[in-house]
């Protein structure tokens, strides 16, 4: 458990350093105002472009890649907890372990960061349509 929890911390840690550091960039082009006139919007259409293609999307691949090879382990983890506490009918005899409570709140983390940056990159998608038409 010690080493599937350092992986998971690790690779979280990676995902969130990235995030922290294109937030802004991100953020700055979801304000982006669309130009009325399709005339002038070949210059934020290729910012938009560019975020979208080189922060948002690998950053919600990433963390749903940190997300997807967790997770198996986390449902795992969770069914013997459930198995326990009903095969006993009480949470008394169930031994706690905080290496197993810790690796489950990394992959929860790790699931709403890929919840949060797909939600980032349906907006860009919809900015670059409304830029499109």
């Amino acid at each position: 458990m010690d080493d599937i929890l350092s992986a998971a911390s690790l690779l979280l840690t990676i995902v969130t350093v990235l995030y922290a550091l294109w937030y802004q960039a991100i953020v700055s082009v979801l304000q982006i105002e669309i130009p009325k006139f399709a005339e002038d919007r070949p210059k934020p259409l290729s910012i938009v472009n560019k975020v979208l293609l080189s922060r948002a999307l690998p950053l919600f691949l990433m963390s749903l890649i940190v997300s997807a090879v967790f997770t198996p382990d986390m449902i795992k983890l969770f069914c013997e907890y459930l198995k326990s506490v009903i095969s006993d009918n009480s949470v008394e005899n169930f031994h706690y372990n905080s290496l197993k409570t810790a690796f489950f709140f990394v992959v929860i983390f790790s699931i709403g960061i890929t919840i949060h940056s797909g939600n980032i990159l349906r907006k860009l998608f919809l900015i670059k349509r409304k830029m499109s038409e």
